[in-house]
């Protein structure tokens, strides 16, 4: 029903290619704009044996990870609107204040910093406080680090990692040419993650993290790492690489059979189908889930058959064991 209401003017097979390149784009974001209809897919074999309630608790801790680990780009959500569910699973939000936020963004009302959710009150300071680390802004129109899982409490410890990555002295704060730069905030952390992230590897974090401790009273050597690796791959996705599905799982995809498990190539596994199609020397016949199987006039029975058709008509269910799965071509010899 949402899908149709989204998308009125594309028919059923149209609406089914556009879920399949989303999620492929943003598979959590699909996932979240589900609801509870998330557990009608397909995810494990077992899955019917476990009660709803506790299922759809695990799929949204899942969610939660998934989501808060790879981030949320702010403004997308405004111009991408089957994405905005996942603003919902940021830590430190939740539907209401998620809900509060998105009211707020529109393509043509786009944030430029982070501080805009605090300054046009968007959310509170407290609950800014909680969530942004999850949140980017893109692009980063006021400062680049507005793009990154650096917490804002933490920029001046980024700013200070740059320079002293440079080995420069950052004393033309006041200087007027600086105040065109796009990224004046963080300019040269802008310089260090475009140029030469390289750089900060010679830093001595360990003495770093004394000299913090020594003024602030706080260790924060895991801060200054997360912030280096931050810096060297802004916002990387820390999910496997995506690879092509196999051709097991393509099978499994369209029709619904798993190799192995509902089809084995041991000759001895049991099939329904349906006769669609016969000839003098083979037939044709159709699973339950889509698949043909191709039944050859030596395969039919055990004793010798001159013709398909003496043993065979279109639409006669037959019970049949699977002999080889094709997976080049989708089919079966049965």
């Amino acid at each position: 029903a949402a899908a149709c209401a989204e998308l009125p003017s594309l028919g059923r097979e149209e609406r089914y290619c556009v879920a399949v390149a989303r999620t492929l784009q943003d598979a959590p974001a699909v996932y979240a704009g589900l609801g509870r209809d998330v557990l009608q897919l397909a995810l494990h074999p077992a899955q019917r044996s476990v009660d709803d309630t506790v299922l759809m608790a695990a799929v949204e801790r899942a969610l939660v990870n998934v989501i808060n680990r790879v981030g949320v780009d702010i403004n997308g959500l405004a111009l991408h609107t089957h994405k905005r569910a996942v603003l919902a699973y940021v830590s430190g939000l939740g539907p209401r204040k998620a809900h509060a936020i998105l009211s707020g963004l529109t393509p043509d009302h786009l944030l430029e910093a982070r501080s805009d959710l605090v300054t046009q009150r968007l959310c509170t300071r407290t609950v800014f406080v909680n969530c942004v680390s999850f949140l980017r802004v893109l692009p980063s129109v006021t400062d680049v680090l507005d793009g990154t899982r650096i917490h804002p409490e933490d920029y001046d410890l980024a700013r200070k990692m740059a320079v002293d990555a440079l080995d420069i002295e950052d004393d033309d704060a006041d200087d007027p040419r600086l105040k065109r730069k796009r990224d004046r905030p963080s300019r040269y952390v802008s310089e260090v993650m475009r140029r030469s992230p390289e750089r900060l590897d010679e830093l001595d974090l360990v003495k770093y993290a004394e000299e913090l401790k020594k003024l602030m009273n706080v260790y924060k050597l895991d801060t200054l790492k997360f912030i280096k690796h931050e810096l060297q791959n802004p916002h990387a996705d820390p999910r496997p690489r995506f690879e092509p599905p196999t051709p097991q799982q393509v099978l499994q995809m369209l029709t619904g059979e798993r190799v192995g498990e509902t089809l084995r190539e041991d000759g001895l596994t049991m099939v329904s189908a349906t006769v669609v199609r016969v000839q003098p020397r083979f037939a044709i016949a159709r699973l339950d889930s889509g698949l043909e199987g191709f039944i050859g006039v030596a395969n039919i029975a055990d004793y010798r058959v001159e013709e398909a058709s003496d043993e065979l008509s279109p639409g006669q269910t037959v019970a049949a064991v699977v002999k080889r799965i094709d997976l080049g071509r989708m089919s079966l010899d049965l």
